[in-house]
């Protein structure tokens, strides 16, 4: 009982998350409806699927991460878990900013991989849009992986606060407050918006532990 209570506790923050990710697609479905189109939930659900592609790989670093960090945290072996925390960390954040750069290029081509009319107004507005969703894609590798760290290393509470802050005390007020002010523009700055918060806030535990490693 005590081992299935404990992998239950540390599984937690991904079980909420994904559950958190459900509520935020029907906030978003809602507030595109409410100050755009159906056009502009189409284009979220292309936007969504392009995602995918970049986050997986972040998601699978994260994952090979996590018994390289667990082995040697419980060894002991801090400066071997603070090396690869920190090549980890590097790895995603260059992923993450090579596809910004690729959606900062050509942000039409990234709706070519779904639609074969290029001349859509879907593709003109998505264009704009994925510019503005995608705003702070830089930091977005770092974050996942030293909020997954604090998981891996048997602090899940630290790892759910964190997922948290970014997926619901930021996001859902920027998706509640931003489009009064800039209307359809402020639905895209949200998640950008939520980004940004969630890298103060995982900044300073960050920060913190790797003094704590170091030590």
């Amino acid at each position: 009982k005590d081992s299935v209570r404990q992998v239950m506790v540390m599984g937690s923050p991904h079980f909420i998350m994904n559950m958190i990710s459900s509520v935020q697609m029907s906030l978003f479905n809602n507030q595109l409806a409410r100050f755009g189109s159906n056009t502009s939930i189409s284009i979220m659900g292309v936007i969504m699927s392009f995602n995918m592609i970049w986050l997986m790989p972040v998601i699978g670093l994260s994952q090979g991460l996590q018994p390289i960090v667990g082995y040697n945290y419980g060894a002991k072996q801090f400066h071997r878990v603070r090396k690869a925390l920190l090549m980890a960390i590097s790895a995603a954040t260059l992923m993450c900013s090579s596809f910004f750069i690729f959606i900062e290029l050509f942000p039409e081509l990234v709706f070519a991989m779904f639609t074969s009319d290029l001349q859509s107004n879907m593709v003109k507005e998505g264009a704009e849009a994925v510019l503005q969703f995608s705003l702070m894609l830089p930091i977005v590798g770092y974050v996942i992986i030293a909020g997954n760290y604090f998981q891996f290393t048997g602090r899940p509470k630290v790892s759910l606060t964190l997922t948290l802050v970014r997926q619901v005390v930021f996001l859902i007020p920027a998706l509640l407050l931003l489009p009064r002010f800039f209307g359809l523009s402020g639905v895209w700055y949200a998640m950008p918006a939520s980004d940004a918060g969630a890298f103060l806030m995982t900044t300073w535990f960050f920060v913190r532990e790797l003094k704590n490693l170091k030590k």
